[in-house]
């Protein structure tokens, strides 16, 4: 007699990835490269490619507490801050709020005069568009402008399509602005956004909307990350000799 085990389904798919904003920097000119290090994102140059195991995040999803931004597993938790998040993207960010929601009419009109480069054909801006763009850009503003929404639209914070938000451009227009906003709470605020969404899917009614797989943005990824960091750093303490003082800072 024969039995078939059916392998569990994973109800997450993401499109966060590094994979795509690495193959844009090892393609990039070193003029570009330099604008990139000037402008104070040089640490992207060395990014490598890594993924996290789906049912891990989800694991992590399922226990994760959004009122309070912990992780949480019998007595261990973890609280999740804007500085974390900072230190895993490895820049400073300002304390400027981003708000797609709320762009106001002056940096509206001064990014509506670029936005037309990222659109063909009356379709949706895409990440592909902005990846082309960049390689072939040597002015400073440009390139930075269209770099930057590679990195924000495929790691830092993507959606759940192969596009972006116009209005992001308004606050892409001065590479040396750029750094003036708040982009880790931006980040952190779409990652808790859409595990509260992950969770009232699978919490529904609708067995169709519970079982099935939905496509989720944000960098996601980053909870395993920091997570599983405090979990080995917790690990390592516990056989530090009483000698030995650690400090850790986020």
């Amino acid at each position: 007699m024969c039995s078939t085990i059916m392998a569990k389904q994973n109800l997450v798919k993401i499109r966060c990835s590094t994979s795509r904003l690495k193959k844009l920097c090892d393609d990039l000119s070193e003029k570009q490269k330099y604008f990139v290090r000037a402008n104070g994102f040089g640490h992207f140059l060395n990014l490598s490619v890594f993924t996290v195991p789906i049912p891990l995040l989800e694991w992590v999803m399922r226990n994760f507490q959004v009122g309070v931004k912990e992780f949480q597993y019998g007595d261990k938790r973890i609280r999740f801050t804007r500085a974390m998040i900072q230190q895993v993207f490895c820049f400073i960010c300002g304390d400027t709020p981003v708000n797609l929601d709320n762009v106001s009419a002056e940096l509206i009109e001064e990014a509506r005069l670029v936005s037309v480069d990222y659109v063909i054909n009356g379709r949706k801006p895409s990440i592909a568009e902005a990846v082309r763009l960049c390689l072939a850009e040597n002015n400073e503003d440009a390139f930075m402008r269209s770099f930057m929404v590679v990195a924000l639209g495929t790691l830092i914070c993507p959606n759940t399509q192969n596009s972006f938000d116009l209005n992001i451009l308004s606050y892409l227009m001065r590479p040396a602005e750029i750094r003036n906003y708040d982009w880790a709470t931006f980040a952190f605020d779409y990652i808790i956004q859409e595990v509260l969404r992950f969770q009232e899917n699978i919490a529904s009614h609708d067995v169709h909307i519970r079982n099935n797989t939905h496509c989720y943005g944000s960098c996601l990824p980053l909870l395993v990350v920091i997570s599983f960091f405090i979990f080995l750093l917790v690990i390592f303490m516990f056989f530090l000799p009483d000698s030995y003082e650690l400090i850790i800072c986020f």
